[in-house]
Order: structure tokens, then sequence, then C-alpha cells
């Protein structure tokens, strides 16, 4: 076959000599789609916004959960979540906006008095596992209503039982100990 732009990737799917030529194409195709999508393509709000407006498949979905990249993931979910607020899809915590009964919600204020909202929800929170420094902890420790797991500044130990899966377990220990270190 006469090689020309186009024709590359398929001379290269049959070059390679390993199974079916097409699923070779297919899997290149994909793969090279979901790191662009996990790449600078997400960093562009209209892009995200479409993306939000289109969705993924669970498939692909899943896949973009187990890539190294997170955070355009982070991107789409903040965007989406900004277009929930701003349509009432979402009742959102403050000051002025307290928790109620059978309630959802997002705190989107970062403030102590939200905080102190929800560390006075008896009932309504069923625990709280505050993360950052020590005041922060002391502070939810000496002030909440509901049940705290005290963490503690510093070192967090995590322990596997030893009929866990280890497959999972590998995955939430790495999670305990790379993801956002800066928080403990």
């Amino acid at each position: 076959m006469k090689e020309t732009i186009y024709t590359i990737p398929i001379n290269d799917a049959y070059d390679i000599k390993c199974g079916c030529p097409i699923c070779t194409i297919e899997k290149k195709l994909e793969t090279e789609s979901l790191e662009y999508v996990m790449g600078a393509a997400m960093m562009e709000p209209d892009v995200r916004l479409e993306t939000n407006r289109l969705g993924f498949c669970e498939k692909h979905f899943d896949k973009m959960l187990t890539m190294k990249n997170r955070l355009s993931l982070a991107l789409m979910l903040q965007s989406y979540l900004t277009d929930l607020i701003e349509e009432g899809g979402v009742r959102t915590l403050s000051p002025t906006n307290r928790l109620a009964d059978d309630d959802s919600c997002l705190v989107v204020e970062p403030t102590r008095e939200a905080a102190s909202d929800l560390m006075r929800a008896s009932g309504l929170m069923d625990v709280l596992i505050p993360r950052g420094g020590a005041g922060l902890i002391r502070h939810v420790v000496e002030n909440a209503t509901v049940p705290v797991i005290e963490t503690g500044a510093g070192n967090c130990h995590v322990y596997v039982h030893s009929d866990a899966d280890l497959a999972m377990a590998e995955n939430v220990l790495f999670n305990a100990k790379v993801s956002r270190p800066s928080v403990c």
C-alpha cells in the first residue's frame, strides 16, 4: 500500500503483527483521546462546559479515574458543580443557609461558621474526619456535637487486615499516602 499521511496509522497497526490491526488502531485512538481529554484540553473552560453537557460513558469515565493526571477530572467537577449551583440544583451551605433534615449540601464557603454548622449537625451528619493542621483538628474535637474521628497532626498510619482484598488495599494505601500529602 502506498503510504500517505492518512495511511500511516493503518500501516503501523499492520506492522505490529500482533493481533487484529483494527483493534490495535481502536486501542491507540482510545488511549490518545483519553490522554488528550485528561491533558491540556480540560484547561479551557468552554471545553469543560461542553464536556459537562455531553458527558462520558461509564467505561471511559472509569478509565479516566485510573489515569495519573486527575486535575482534569477536578476541573470538570468544579465547572459541573458551578453550573448546578447557578441553576439552583444544589443547595449550598453557608452561615446564612443552614442544614435541615434530609438535606444534601455542598460546602462552598470554607469558613469557621460553615464548618461549625457541620460540627453541630447531630442526627444529620454521621461522622467528621478533620484533615489538616493541629489547630483545625483541636477546634473540631472541642466544638463538634457529632462523632469525630481524630486523626491527629503528623503521621497517619494505615493498616491492612490479613483478609483484605490486597489489590484494593494497595489502591487505598497509595491514595492515603501519596494523594495530597500536604493536608496531613
